[in-house]
């Protein structure tokens, strides 16, 4: 097994450039290549991989048509080989592993009693059973000299399979339901008779695959409702695009045929506008097959050598730039508030892998968290302004003080005072929000108090008036004064106002 970071592929840049310019700025991005091969194997071809990273493909002993055996590889890298010797496979020595879903299942066929006559099986997680030969119904199996039979190539998490079956010498797409009794034929509308090829399937029952009309070989991506989107990726030669894998955000991943007259593999994004070159170093030749959910791809390699390797290549995550801080457009001083901190790269794309501490800092005067780490690249906290005004949050790297990011404007606004009248007649003075708004001698509001406590009523100073409290209506109900204003007064000094809104 061999790891290879590659950032940048000097050997395709022409081809980059050109897919910069016509494909919305496709580039090369960075990945760890991780290569390996199948026990005492000639040739190791890796077609599925799911999001815990095990793979599944099928290997060659030889560089022989026969035998061909399965295989499932782990996240710690063993290898498990195997054969379906199940009663439709006719003891014929190959067994071909596509696909494998999150449970652990694998997919895929093996040959019958005539060469060519395919069935489909799934394997079971713990490798102990095979379903029953999956057949399409529009199969007839005769001892005739044109291969037919049913590929099974793709497997979702809900037991959906796909693939495709061939019959007198035309090949159509398929997919079936949980339980592999019902199938529904898949060709894409404007291909040439019979040459439509179901390769992938996720979670969502979208399918991709690739068919051919006039000379060239295009890529579709057939969604749960049955609507296709065809698509080449640029400056494939004659159209020569080849799509395998799609994943559950909709990334596809496949090959197509360069002008170096060389195959080579891509990612094209979910919204399609984006077709990423993927090729392993000095590699003459690269498949890409599947694409898990954590944007891993696996798919094969080959060398001047002429040998076939797989590899599973992983994303190298790109570092933070900077943050994202999103606040309410509005609050209340001394009201708590959430706000978000994400870390982005300089694609806006979120930073999963951020392990760095985040400070905070405020243009008002606040209650805010204390340093803090972020979860998956994001992580919500909470604030307290306590200034009135236009104000915003910071979020700055403790380190990296350039990695930073200000929310938006927060309008934050004066909180609502209320007086109530006290049985004895003293008018009580009380805020519903914290807010300093007044600080003398011993008379004192501060800005971590909710409401005035009974003992400090200004009412219990005999050297304290408060004036304009009564000259409102008293509401009996609530108790509360509809008063507008009480001018707070210690001696012959106005000390504080405050507002009743």
């Amino acid at each position: 097994m061999k790891t290879v970071l590659v950032k940048s592929l000097k050997r395709v840049i022409p081809f980059l450039f050109s897919l910069t310019l016509i494909a919305s700025g496709a580039q090369a991005a960075p990945y760890t290549f991780q290569t390996f091969d199948a026990p005492s194997a000639a040739e190791t071809w890796p077609q599925g991989i799911n999001d815990s990273g095990q793979v599944a493909g099928y290997f060659m002993p030889n560089h022989t048509p026969t035998p061909v055996h399965g295989f499932m590889r782990s996240t710690n890298g063993s290898i498990t080989t195997f054969e379906n010797t199940s009663s439709y496979c006719n003891g014929s020595n190959v067994t071909r592993a596509f696909a494998i879903n999150g449970s652990g299942q694998v997919a895929g066929y093996c040959l019958g009693g005539y060469w060519g006559y395919h069935y489909g099986y799934v394997r079971s997680a713990d490798g102990l059973t095979f379903t029953p030969a999956i057949d399409d119904p529009a199969v007839v199996h005769a001892p005739v000299s044109d291969a037919s039979g049913t590929s099974v190539t793709g497997v979702n998490d809900n037991g959906q399979v796909t693939g495709y079956y061939t019959v007198s010498s035309a090949t159509h797409g398929f997919l079936t339901n949980a339980d592999h009794t019902q199938f529904t034929t898949i060709d894409y509308p404007s291909a040439n008779a019979g040459t439509t090829y179901a390769r992938g399937i996720n979670n969502s029952g979208w399918v991709t695959g690739y068919y051919s009309s006039g000379p060239g070989t295009h890529g579709f991506v057939r969604n749960a409702d049955g609507a296709f989107t065809a698509f080449e990726v640029p400056n494939s030669t004659l159209g020569f695009t080849y799509a395998y894998g799609i994943n559950s955000s909709g990334q596809v991943v496949g090959s197509y045929k360069g002008t170096d007259n060389h195959f080579h593999g891509f990612i094209r994004s979910a919204d399609g506008l984006t077709n990423t070159m993927i090729d392993y170093p000095s590699a003459s030749l690269t498949h890409a097959y599947d694409i898990n959910n954590n944007g891993q791809v696996t798919g094969i390699y080959k060398l001047t050598d002429g040998i076939v390797h797989g590899f599973i290549a992983t994303p190298v995550a790109e570092p933070a730039t900077h943050f994202a801080v999103t606040a309410p457009a509005t609050a209340t001083a001394g009201t708590a508030l959430s706000f978000t901190v994400t870390a982005l790269d300089d694609s806006n794309a979120t930073v999963t892998g951020y392990s760095g501490t985040v400070h905070f800092t405020s243009n008002s005067t606040a209650v805010l968290p204390a340093n803090a780490t972020l979860n998956s690249g994001t992580g919500t906290f909470v604030a307290t302004l306590t200034t009135a005004g236009i104000r915003t949050i910071t979020a700055t790297d403790t380190v990296t003080v350039a990695i930073s990011g200000t929310s938006n404007n927060i309008a934050v606004n004066e909180p609502n005072y209320k007086a109530k009248l006290l049985p004895d007649g003293v008018l009580f003075a009380s805020i519903q929000h914290a807010y300093a708004s007044i600080s003398s001698g011993d008379i004192t509001i501060l800005a971590q108090t909710w409401s005035f406590p009974e003992d400090l009523l200004f009412g219990n100073d005999t050297d304290v008036t408060l004036t304009g409290g009564m000259d409102g209506i008293f509401n009996p109900t609530t108790d509360y004064s509809t008063v507008k204003s009480v001018i707070v007064e210690k001696g012959s000094a106005v000390i504080g106002n405050i507002t009743i809104k």
